[in-house]
């Protein structure tokens, strides 16, 4: 499995690609006035002409000349040896070319090769081997960014390139499916509003779908970045064309596509009510005809779509267990028997539509999957289902990306000859959905912790919004691909020299005096930009979690645990301000949505801060003096971090600092603000439980300072080409929060 990179010599210098050295025999060339012809293998799937065509256009930014894309070009000997690949022989190509084709065998692997004629062989296993290893030549040899069009980082303009030898090879991934799951996206549903479809669903915040421009940068970034597997939007119903319409742009880039947990057979639990009202307020165990009638329908469509990794199970609405949207049928007295009827329903759900996929398809689904979640792990745990064969089990983190439950952490070794996976959130709705939370270290332990134990069919990760996570997302693609070679500090530094080590005040970022030492050859501000990073991950940190090892690797007594992060913030900072405003302790009403035109009028973030506190926290942590000033020292934190790259951005040209400011400058700062203000709020809070208004005004207003430049620093974070990207933030509206209270702080005296 194991992964082997080969250095690539550009001119008369020595350009890292890849670490190992190794030396093909021939140099390769791509010029203005020599532009290779880019040449398909006949037969193979138009997701790898897909592929071409952005290569090419890669190829045009930075040389000024589009290449030629053709298949099969015939009339010259051909390249290499001609041997035969699966769909044929190798083709048959001029001089001067970049060949795509398949051969060999394994998932997914893929070697590129320069020879004799100015030719570069891009050779795949398969047809996303092939894809991969073209989108490798454009990240690794043309300098193209995979999330160009999230970084805003576009390649150097170049006359001419030359390599005195290419030569990479990638093993089979580590992971088979690696994907994303874009889910509670309201950013990407407000920033494009009038390329938006429209939904039917009994969830207000989903009335909208983003457009099909939005899907195809998503998509195509998922697979330049060696992702194979997607999860289009939240909920999507393939029965709504504007919905299925994702579907089908994700899949025409080589996506295998899959559904939500909430969506066995892609029958989303939230649709079925509008689609089939008879089934409102039933289960499959009150009336399995009924919904044997739903999911056949959803199937039908399902199979019509290339590559699916089906998903089985059963679940209730709103991410609920089913038995909380209808009551049991009665024959079940003790909670034992309860959860046995259950699990023994749960368990002829998932047989039964692998038997109706069967039946649609012709031919038993090659990958199908049950992704365990609250009841389904606990379930599973208790050994209570029972899981048709062949399915890919897959265990779920705890919500916050920082470790899985017991259904998989407390198993030494799984089953060999069964197949497993995981879910993970980098980002979460009710926690992370603003800024990067999870370092890489730690989503490379868990994730190397299970894959060690047997889980390595399927990983999927939930990215959100995209643009927030670009930095987790980039390391999860590479662990995911090569679990045992990948090391995060290597990562993080290799990423900071990419984007931010190259020119420098117009000069090659190189230090005389550093290499005269032997130390590392980076300019100052490359240094100062990865402790930057360091200390952003660690100014997350809380002594209370119960691991032994720090997100950073570091012992302690007691490791560290993201809890304050930004979802948990913001509800608590809200409540805090209703409370005070209300001037009472009763419960928050909901605060009204800055975008006041969606349906979905009310957002509440009354929620209580502990509401999404998970198991493994330290119930001292349910002390809310403990929560003061932890918030304060979090924002203390965050400020250094701040600080320190305020002055890494010193030698940096604007886009540099832009690129620097949207990664980490603005996520920084955003907590730094949110967490001070929530302290400040929470003083505010027990100087009016003293009935010292005096005081409680005072720490108010400085808790609406802080808000107010939170507010300007999202106009920064939202403008040019970002303009309106928070326009539909519905989980949680910080300038409503800010408005309420300015006018509370002019009210009270």
């Amino acid at each position: 499995m194991k992964t082997t990179m080969m250095k690539i010599l550009v001119g008369a210098a020595a350009v890292a690609c890849a670490s190992a050295m190794s030396y093909a025999a021939e140099p390769f060339r791509i010029a203005k006035d020599a532009m290779p012809e880019i040449v398909i293998q006949e037969g193979l799937r138009p997701f790898v002409a897909r592929a071409a065509e952005d290569v090419a256009g890669d190829l045009e930014k930075i040389f000024g000349v589009r290449p030629k894309v053709t298949t099969g070009t015939t009339g010259v000997p051909p390249v290499g040896d001609g041997s035969t690949g699966t769909t044929g022989k190798m083709p048959v190509v001029p001089v001067n070319a970049i060949v795509l084709a398949k051969g060999g065998s394994g998932w997914e692997n893929y070697s590129l090769e320069s020879v004799a004629g100015n030719v570069l062989k891009i050779t795949g296993s398969d047809d996303r081997g092939v894809m991969f290893g073209l989108y490798r030549f454009a990240s690794e040899c043309l300098g193209v960014d995979p999330f160009y069009f999230w970084s805003g980082q576009e390649p150097a303009k170049a006359e001419s390139k030359e390599w005195k030898s290419i030569d990479i090879k990638q093993g089979d991934p580590s992971f088979k499916f690696r994907g994303w799951f874009i889910n509670d996206e309201d950013f990407l549903n407000g920033f494009r509003p009038k390329e938006n479809g429209k939904r039917k669903i009994a969830y207000p915040r989903y009335l909208v779908v983003f457009g099909p421009s939005l899907a195809e940068a998503i998509y195509e970034t998922a697979v330049r970045a060696g992702f194979n597997m997607m999860i289009c939007a939240s909920y999507v119903d393939i029965l709504n064309p504007d919905e299925k319409r994702l579907i089908d742009i994700a899949s025409s880039r080589g996506l295998y596509i899959t559904t939500h947990h909430q969506e066995p057979v892609g029958a989303g639990a939230l649709q079925l009510d509008l689609h089939f009202p008879e089934i409102k307020g039933t289960t499959y165990a009150s009336h399995p005809d009924l919904w044997r009638k739903a999911w056949r329908r959803y199937i039908g469509e399902w199979a019509k779509v290339p590559d699916v990794v089906w998903q089985l199970g059963l679940r209730g609405r709103r991410d609920a267990p089913f038995w909380q949207n209808a009551a049991d049928d009665g024959k079940a007295q003790t909670q034992e028997e309860k959860d046995r009827y259950r699990s023994s329903l749960i368990s002829k759900a998932m047989t039964e539509q692998l038997g109706m996929i069967t039946e649609a398809m012709g031919r038993k689904p090659e990958h199908y999957a049950t992704q365990l979640w609250m009841e389904g792990a606990e379930l599973y745990r208790r050994r209570l289902l029972d899981i048709p064969e062949g399915t890919i089990v897959v265990f779920s983190d705890n919500s916050a990306g920082m470790k899985f439950q017991s259904d998989i952490g407390g198993v030494k070794l799984l089953d060999p000859a069964k197949k497993f996976g995981l879910y993970y959130h980098l980002a979460l709705v009710h926690g992370n959905h603003r800024c990067e939370l999870v370092p890489p270290l730690r989503t490379h332990q868990i994730l190397g912790d299970a894959w060690r134990k047997g889980a390595r069919e399927f990983v999927l990760f939930n990215v959100s919004n995209v643009r927030p996570f670009l930095y987790t997302i980039e390391a999860a693609g590479e662990m995911t691909r090569d679990i045992d070679a990948f090391d995060a500090n290597r990562f993080r530094d290799r990423w900071v020299k990419a984007r931010f080590g190259k020119v420098v005040n117009g000069q090659d970022a190189r230090c005389p005096s550093a290499e005269r030492n032997g130390q590392d050859a980076r300019c100052p501000s490359v240094n100062a930009i990865t402790r930057a990073i360091d200390l952003y991950f660690a100014a997350y940190e809380t002594e209370y979690s119960r691991d032994a090892l720090s997100s950073y690797g570091s012992p302690r007594a007691r490791a560290p645990l993201a809890i304050l992060h930004d979802g948990m913030i913001a509800r608590g900072l809200g409540r805090q301000i209703e409370r005070y405003v209300a001037r009472d302790r009763a419960a928050p009403k909901p605060v009204e949505s800055q975008y006041v035109t969606d349906p979905d009028t009310l957002v509440s973030i009354g929620n209580s801060i502990l509401s999404r506190v998970n198991q493994d926290q330290n119930s001292s942590l349910r002390d809310k003096r403990r929560y003061r000033l932890r918030a304060a020292a979090q924002a203390a934190a965050f400020n250094e971090c701040a600080e320190q790259i305020k002055r890494a951005s010193k030698g940096l040209d604007e886009a540099q600092k832009r690129q620097l400011f949207e990664r980490f400058g603005y996520p920084a700062q955003f907590m730094q603000l949110s967490s001070g203000a929530f302290s400040e709020m929470s003083y505010a809070l027990a100087a009016m439980d003293l009935k010292d208004d005096e005081c409680a005004l005072r720490h108010a207003r400085i808790a609406l300072d802080l808000l107010e430049q939170r507010d300007e620093l999202d106009e920064r974070y939202n403008s040019g080409k970002w303009e309106h990207w928070y326009d539909r933030d519905l989980i949680y509206p910080c300038r409503s929060v800010t408005s309420k209270l300015r006018e509370a702080v002019k009210v009270i005296k």
